[in-house]
């Protein structure tokens, strides 16, 4: 269903990075590490998500040209 709502890049890139810490951290699930958790502190936090946001693109990648 659509229901017609444009959204900005800026949410967009949001959505896009959120769904490549999840494809991270299956990925890493997968291989027996471990994925994404919490980090009390923000900037470990952040660069949490950074590392595990560029790790699920490399993952989408390789999917997407085998």
């Amino acid at each position: 269903m659509t229901i017609g709502v444009a959204v900005g890049g800026a949410t967009v890139g949001v959505a896009v990075a959120g769904a490549c810490v999840a494809v991270a951290h299956q990925y890493l699930r997968a291989k027996g590490k471990e994925g994404y958790r919490f980090l009390p502190e923000r900037v470990a936090r952040e660069e949490q998500i950074r590392e595990m946001s560029a790790l699920g693109a490399q993952v989408i990648a390789f999917l997407r040209n085998p």
